[in-house]
């Protein structure tokens, strides 16, 4: 989480570039992309999410290593994964992993004003590795949205539908979102996840599908 020396101008699932330049940096540089995870709105601070499994980069490292009050610039803000402006769409939103982070900032926004919860109509795949690393899970219960997790175990969160493992398959997810053909596919995560996750959008008739694939994480 940072403290902007101006105010940031985004749009909910767009990212920014960090620039940390540092001495033992890799062959991947001193830069580095994340999705922006708070909503525009958010009063003072902006944050980014990512996944700090190991073996990490030497940009995840240092970035790790900041204390309070250190100075990181931003480089850039970009992206075109943003949410219909037609709020009456209704949203198939499918995340994979660290691919919730974009999905955080719009369902914040989302959220902003409505007493912290959604009233779109929005329904969220979410699938993890394990329980454990379903992040913001706490928080995603509270915005009142219908979440289909895909995890190896059941987490048991009220009011969620567990699937299983893996993201489902085309035949899966018209079982589980019977309307998937009626809504508005966003899909986030691996390459390879982001892949998987169209085929089944659009073998369940879905026409509509926006990606934000995550290279390199």
């Amino acid at each position: 989480m940072f403290e902007p020396a101006r105010p940031l101008r985004f749009r909910p699932g767009q990212y920014l570039e960090l620039s940390l330049p540092h001495a033992t940096a890799d062959a991947r540089g001193t830069r580095r992309i994340f999705s922006l995870t708070t909503a525009p709105g958010d009063s003072g601070t902006v944050a980014v999410g990512l996944r700090a499994a190991e073996p990490t980069s030497s940009f995840k490292t240092a970035l790790l290593k900041l204390k309070p009050g250190a100075v990181v610039s931003a480089t850039s803000v970009a992206g075109d994964f943003l949410l219909p402006r037609n709020r009456s769409v209704p949203l198939l939103l499918i995340a994979s992993g660290v691919g919730i982070t974009p999905f955080m900032s719009q369902l914040r926004a989302l959220a902003a004003g409505s007493g912290g919860t959604v009233t779109r109509d929005v329904v969220l795949i979410y699938a993890a590795a394990s329980v454990d690393e379903l992040a913001y899970a706490a928080e995603l219960h509270g915005l009142g949205i219908r979440v289909l997790v895909c995890t190896p175990d059941d987490p048991q969160i009220s009011g969620w539908t567990h699937l299983g493992p893996g993201l489902p398959d085309a035949d899966a997810l018209a079982a589980a979102v019977p309307d998937a053909a009626q809504r508005a596919a966003y899909v986030s995560g691996s390459p390879a996840a982001v892949a998987a996750a169209r085929t089944a959008v659009r073998g369940a008739g879905g026409r509509s599908v926006r990606t934000d694939a995550f290279l390199g994480y």
